[in-house]
């Protein structure tokens, strides 16, 4: 799966952020937006607390050519979030087939539609699969995410909610079957959207659950399997 767009969605403890940890540890070039300095990722080696830092890592990488690019930014508390992702996604504009994560990104925009977003995200979701940027946005309530990123993410992980507000948001953009199997899940299990308006339900802490999201349809993953047995 490349130049894609992937949102994770649910309450704190649901697992949205285990679930994005293991679809980046299944790639190399990541990059992650973590205000909230996540547990999750204590597995990527490289931290950086400032837009300073960051370029420092991106003249360090010049100069050793690692074999795995990897970094984490936690930025300071002082700055103001809206800020802290617009100079994090212009860093990240300048780099080519990686993959980007947004941790809670709701919390760094002013609004739902594209003017409230940050305008080096907006260049970063509305241009970013041209330049090999694959794009990972987690986010507590499916309301509060930016429409430019809901409607066009290619799959969608949503964990269960009742929250009319939520559930109103999810009509208009997978529909109301899918959006009544969300209320349905139990506190650990995510509904996977597909770009082709399949799905499938998953356990959050199920092994497979990041080779299920990097197919394209549900059934492209069985029909793998398939081949794997013949």
């Amino acid at each position: 799966m490349h130049n894609r767009l992937i949102l994770c969605v649910g309450f704190r403890g649901s697992g949205k952020s285990t679930v994005a940890s293991s679809i980046l540890r299944a790639n190399n070039g990541v990059f992650v937006f973590d205000p909230h300095g996540d547990e999750v990722y204590r597995w990527i080696p490289n931290t950086a607390r400032s837009l300073d830092e960051l370029h420092d890592y991106s003249r360090w990488r010049r100069a050793a050519n690692p074999k795995r690019v990897m970094l984490r930014y936690l930025p300071d508390g002082r700055v103001d979030p809206y800020d802290a992702l617009d100079g994090f996604c212009a860093w990240a504009w300048g780099w080519r087939n990686c993959w980007l994560c947004i941790e809670e990104v709701s919390e760094a925009t002013r609004g739902l539609s594209s003017a409230g977003m940050p305008s080096e995200l907006r260049r970063v979701v509305n241009q970013g699969r041209h330049r090999g940027l694959n794009q990972v946005y987690t986010g507590l309530r499916y309301a509060e995410i930016p429409r430019p990123i809901s409607a066009g993410a290619d799959v969608q992980i949503i964990f269960a909610t009742r929250e009319p507000s939520d559930l109103d948001s999810m009509r208009a953009r997978i529909g109301e079957e899918a959006t009544e199997t969300v209320q349905g899940l139990a506190r650990h299990e995510a509904l996977v959207f597909f770009p082709d308006r399949s799905w499938q339900s998953i356990g959050s802490r199920d092994a497979k659950i990041a080779e299920l999201v990097l197919q394209d349809t549900a059934n492209d993953l069985q029909a793998h399997k398939a081949e794997e047995r013949a």
